[in-house]
């Protein structure tokens, strides 16, 4: 009866154990189903949790990273469940070893020999010893297929360890192993398949003693009759001196074997060039933490452009404790990003003695030696006992060991600088966040550098790069940290790279200049032997090396041109698991493919994608793409848009248009409008369909659009669909062209469409800014006349011709009212009307939100009648719970407040109508653009103006994308352009406006030509040149009179107070303009008379007194820019030095670059002149 199990391993969710297969010294090896891969393999699960095993557990599947050989057992994955640590790996089953294999058989023998040696090369050539190569440790497969197996005493050259004496070579008894060691016990393991016997017998001291003094006896000597050339190989591998053995190349050729290089070779340190900058960078972050201040680098950059060296290079010189870890992609461990890094950290603390390492324990440490074993294996960490309880739970644990964490390196960094290195960052897991975050930021913390390197294309895709981004974030607001992006080389730096390896002096240059300045694809074309260096010819001299598997492979995944799943590629290539994984693995360590963060694959380089493409005949094409069709749609979570390209390049147009429909309509549902835009006009290409579906396709097109912000393109879209159209359909669409018209500035054509659709319901536009305020007048008498009761009414009890009408209204409202004030403030108090004489209960609510909109533009004047419309309105939109019009509420309160000068409020309700249109509605642009127009108004008068420069940027840039002249001049005029006077930019800032105004319509007057001039008029101001400020204000005023957007309180303000202050500028006198400033009665209009009077005064005294009041007032209103410029000119006036450098603070502090000139601007003085 076999003893029972001692460490019995029940497997996980992902693997299935079916059966134990052995034990050996480090664990037990049990047969497993991978579900994920759809595979069996071989799980090694450890032994011993002892820290000392653990990190030689590591170190197994560590250091066999990124290489892949058919002849080296391949290590998947390692993965770690509660306290068990397992190893995936290739299942070797119904194997035998060499010695069992070959059994005198010469044929055998030459090709299980041909078969090791190449395995071992692609070891040697990753800079790899085994170290303990053994016939047992030889396998042979049913292909045949020789497999070198357990790394468990893998290394790099020089560590010391012996292996098994009878296969060790003499120098390995000194710990002195290179290559040449390995090569030696392949010569004792050729030597026995030849001979039957060993070249040396004993015990293990014995056999070290003979080997160092003594040759072994020649193979013919012992068997005459074995074959001559391997004979005289073995004998040759056998000699004493490591440097008189045949290298890998000698051994290949012996054995006739044509050897592919299947791993890349490491970058020798003393081949890196260039990245002087990046290395300043780097060593002036190093300098600070020198001095006791840490800071975060962010190293990013594309695959293959030189990340690892260069991080290499900067630790190999500095005088700090460097702690330097990885992200593995083959591992599964908890804290993925740190585990490597805290496993140096563990051998640094190694090197201490016991006094040294004592002085740095914090008091927590036995809790992160829980969460990091390997800890556990420093003498003094485990002497150590805990000082406080364990907590029960699991969340304080960490949390305390997490700080323990911080403590011992702050501890460390007291006694010597501390470098942290991470590369590889987009490996790792969401659960490192937080402890990343928390090593960095405040308070006090530690004087290190920490250095995070990643991938450029996995920042998006990366779940631990996302989650930075927070973190990175709030370090910002203490220190920010340093962002540093590897860009290829220059080509002086490229030239010399290709010297450096050795690359001939004719080919150096065109290596450089084809490469691009990529080491990768530099490296690439150095290896090839072309006279002419070609990127497509080295990577094509590549793909011609692969076997058809690996072929077929890497034409799936660059025809695919995205990364592609797994089970994907399965489907597609057709081929067998275990086989397919190890021909992925190989293409992955040869650098032709890369995995994705979310475990896809593809091209490592773009180049290689293009390369592999441009090979593919038309043929192949088509059936590449049949394929991955194929393969696709037989997915649970299908990729629709993959679909469509696929069938199409397949040739099957009719399945590529209903994908084409269905990843529309599903990108609509995701909110991904241009996109979904896209997609519709692919359905409508692809597919044959009858007038009416063709109709409703355009029409959804028209909406994503629409969504997306591109409205000229949406109005036209509905214009094309409406031809042909049912009358009611046709006029719909017809008011949605006129909405998107009106609403992206394309004044002419909004005004034309909608004076068509305006006809159709019955309705008209007046024509004169008279008429226009005439009817406003008229239906605003009939509204207070009949007051806002109504009999609610259900929208299926309302003809839908009346509910159009309603609509087309809505639309002439709010699309002008933005554009011409008086002829939307009609409209809405007709809609009002309207929509109270129907009773249909949100349009109701709607209309009476845009009529407490234009209410409360008239400020005090219509105070009481504009609350009264919102109350009506609030308690109606509670009612319906309808997410948009709660938004245009919040909205509707910000702008009466606004127009009654409570800023902070305003800015408080814009923000809140922002929010809800952007959490809670679908693409609401115009109505979203509308709201943050009222928050940067708001945020000039409170002085936020940092704030305001950062929006405007952001708004003006999204605006140009998308083509959104409406947008363009609200945010590129008016105040909002004033960010370049903050800026001291303020020709840009003309530049700006006159692009704003040259998009937008010349016929008439409104808001945005009055927006255009408070912006000109205030760069005169700025600039110093009053008079050509006045000169503008008084040419334009007898528009901006005719246009009626006086009766707006917030632009009479703003204008007359503009009016005044480029008249003071010019030296004119001011006391109409303070009469007319004076009939208004809030904070803000007090604030700007007290400003006036202050600058109208002569006398320097009387000025000063009076801006004293002035800036009282600009406190009371919340003005605080006003007010710190205020403070500025009373500074000058008094040559009060300190007052001037407060003032000069503060505004310094809004990112004010010329506060001078800004005070210029906000508070002209005539007493200055």
């Amino acid at each position: 009866m076999p003893a029972p199990d001692p460490i019995a391993f029940a497997g996980t969710q992902r693997f299935e154990v079916r059966r134990r297969l052995g034990a050996g010294a480090m664990g037990v090896v049990y047969e497993a189903f991978d579900r994920e891969r759809a595979i069996p393999v071989a799980l090694k699960v450890m032994r011993s949790a002892a820290p000392a095993s653990l990190m030689r557990f590591k170190h197994e599947l560590r250091a066999l990273a990124g290489i892949s050989h058919p002849n080296l057992v391949a290590l998947h994955e390692l993965h770690n469940d509660g306290a068990t640590w397992f190893i995936a790996m290739e299942l070797l089953d119904a194997c035998v070893d060499l010695r069992t294999y070959v059994r005198e058989d010469e044929h055998r023998l030459r090709a299980s020999m041909a078969q090791l040696a190449q395995g071992l090369a692609a070891l040697h050539a990753a800079e790899r010893l085994h170290r303990d190569i053994k016939p047992s440790n030889v396998l042979v497969t049913r292909e045949p297929r020789v497999v070198l197996s357990d790394f468990g005493l893998i290394s790099r050259e020089g560590a010391d360890r012996l292996g098994t004496p009878a296969y060790a070579a003499p120098e390995q008894a000194s710990g002195d192993a290179t290559t040449a060691s390995d090569w030696y016990a392949v010569g004792v393991v050729l030597y026995e398949l030849l001979t039957g016997a060993l070249p040396f017998q004993g015990s293990g001291k014995a056999i070290m003693f003979d080997k160092a003094r003594y040759d072994a006896q020649p193979v013919l000597v012992r068997r005459p009759d074995a074959p001559a050339d391997l004979a005289a190989l073995c004998d040759a591998l056998l000699r004493r001196e490591p440097a008189a053995r045949p290298t890998a190349g000698d051994v290949l050729r012996r054995l006739d074997v044509a050897h592919r290089a299947v791993v890349q070779p490491k970058r020798d340190q003393s081949m890196f060039v260039g990245r002087d900058d990046a290395l300043l960078v780097l060593r002036e972050a190093f300098a600070e933490a020198e001095r006791g201040s840490g800071n975060v680098v962010y190293v990013r950059g594309t695959s293959g452009i030189g990340k690892t060296t260069l991080l290499a290079s900067f630790v190999s010189d500095l005088d700090a404790i460097v702690l330097a870890g990885r992200c593995y992609q083959q591992e599964s461990v908890p804290y993925k990003a740190l585990d490597s890094l805290v496993d140096a950290l563990a051998r640094h603390l190694g090197t201490l003695s016991p006094a040294e390492v004592d002085a740095v324990l914090p008091r927590d440490i036995v809790l992160l030696a829980q969460v990091f074993p390997v800890l556990a294996g420093v003498e003094a960490v485990a002497r150590a006992k805990r000082r406080r309880g364990v907590p029960a739970e699991l969340h304080e644990l960490r949390r305390r060991a997490f700080v323990a964490l911080r403590e011992l390196i702050a501890r460390l960094a007291e006694q010597r600088p501390v470098v942290m290195v991470i590369d590889d960052l987009q490996w790792g897991d969401v659960d490192s966040a937080p402890i990343l975050d928390g090593l960095m930021l405040p308070p006090d913390p530690p004087a290190m550098l920490l250095v995070l390197a990643y991938r450029a294309e996995d920042e998006d895709r990366a779940a631990l790069l996302r989650a930075l981004r927070h973190g990175r974030q709030r370090l910002a607001a203490t220190r920010a940290p340093i962002e540093l992006t590897l860009e290829p080389l220059g080509l002086d730096d490229a030239r010399r790279l290709a010297t450096t390896l050795s690359v001939d002096p004719s080919r150096a240059e065109a290596i450089a200049a084809e490469s691009g300045g990529v080491p990768f694809l530099l490296h690439e074309l150095a290896m090839t032997r072309m006279s002419m260096p070609s990127m497509d010819g080295a990577i094509e001299c590549r793909l011609d090396d692969l076997s058809r598997g690996e072929r077929v492979l890497i034409e799936l995944v660059a025809h695919a041109a995205k990364p592609v799943a797994r089970d994907v590629l399965a489907a597609a290539s057709q081929s067998t698991g275990e086989q397919r994984e190890r021909d992925l693995a190989r293409l992955v360590a040869d650098r032709l493919m890369r995995v994705t963060p979310d475990g896809e694959f593809e091209c490592y380089h773009d180049r290689i994608r293009e390369a592999v493409c441009a090979a593919l005949s038309e043929p192949r094409r088509r059936d590449l793409h049949a394929r991955l069709a194929q393969a696709l749609a037989a997915e649970l979570d299908i990729d629709l848009e993959a679909l469509v390209v696929h069938f199409e390049g397949a040739g099957d147009r009719v399945r590529a248009g209903e994908h084409a429909l269905a990843a529309a309509d599903q990108a609509s549902r995701a909110l991904a409008f241009d996109r979904a835009a896209h997609l519709y006009r692919t359905a409508l290409r692809l597919s044959e369909l009858d007038t009416a579906r063709t109709r409703s396709i355009r029409t959804l097109l028209g909406d994503a659009l629409a969504n997306a912000g591109q409205g000229d393109a949406a109005a036209e879209t509905y214009l094309v669909a409406a031809q042909g159209a049912p009358a009611a359909e046709a006029t719909e669409l017809r008011r949605r062209a006129a909405s998107q018209y009106l609403r992206t500035g394309q004044i002419e054509s909004g005004l034309r469409v909608l004076d068509e659709v305006l006809a159709e319901v019955g309705g008209s536009r007046p024509q004169s800014p008279r008429r226009a305020f005439a009817s406003l007048a008229w239906h605003r008498l009939r509204l207070r006349l009949r007051g806002l009761g109504f009999e609610p009414r259900d929208s299926t009890r309302v003809a839908p011709y009346e509910l159009a009408r309603l609509d087309v209204l809505w639309t002439a409202a709010t699309s002008l009212g933005m554009v011409d004030l008086v002829v939307g403030a009609d409209f809405a108090t007709r809609q009002v009307l309207v929509s109270l004489a129907l009773g249909e209960r949100t349009r109701v609510a709607r209309a009476l939100t845009a009529e407490a909109m234009f209410l409360a533009a008239q400020g005090d004047r219509t105070r009481e009648r504009t609350q009264a419309v919102l109350a009506r309105a609030a308690v109606l939109i509670g009612e319906l719970d309808d997410p948009e019009l709660a938004a245009w509420l919040a909205a509707a309160r910000g702008l009466a407040e606004y127009q009654l000068g409570h800023f902070r409020r305003a800015s408080e309700l814009a923000e809140e109508g922002g929010r809800r249109l952007r959490d809670d509605c679908t693409a609401r642009l115009w109505e979203s653009g509308s709201v943050e127009a009222l928050s940067m108004w708001s945020l000039f008068y409170l002085g936020e103006l940092r704030e305001l420069s950062v929006r405007v940027d952001a708004a003006v840039e999204q605006a140009r994308l998308r083509g959104n002249r409406f947008d363009a001049a609200n945010f590129g005029t008016g105040l909002p352009a004033l960010a370049w006077a903050v800026a001291d930019r303020t020709e840009q800032g003309r530049v700006q406006v006159d692009r704003a105004l040259a998009e937008w319509s010349p016929r008439g007057f409104h808001l945005q030509h009055y927006y255009g001039l408070l912006a000109h008029a205030s760069f005169d101001l700025y600039d110093g040149a009053g008079e050509a400020a006045h000169a503008r204000v008084e040419a334009m005023w007898p528009l901006l009179e005719q246009s009626r957007l006086l009766i707006c309180q917030s632009v009479a303000i703003e204008a007359h107070h503009l009016r005044a202050r480029s008249a003071l500028a010019a030296g004119k006198d001011i006391t109409r303009h303070l009469r007319v400033l004076g009939r208004y009665r809030t904070p803000w209009s007090a604030a700007v008379i007290a400003l006036l009077r202050a600058g109208a005064a002569t006398e320097c005294d009387e000025a000063a007194r009076l801006l004293t009041a002035a800036i009282d007032a600009c406190v009371a209103a919340d003005m605080t820019a006003f007010a710190s410029a205020a403070r500025r000119r009373r500074g000058e006036l008094l040559c009060d030095l300190p007052l001037i450098d407060r003032a000069d603070r503060d505004l310094a502090a809004q990112a004010v670059r010329a506060p001078n000139r800004l005070a210029r601007l906000l508070v002209p003085l005539r007493s200055s002149r």
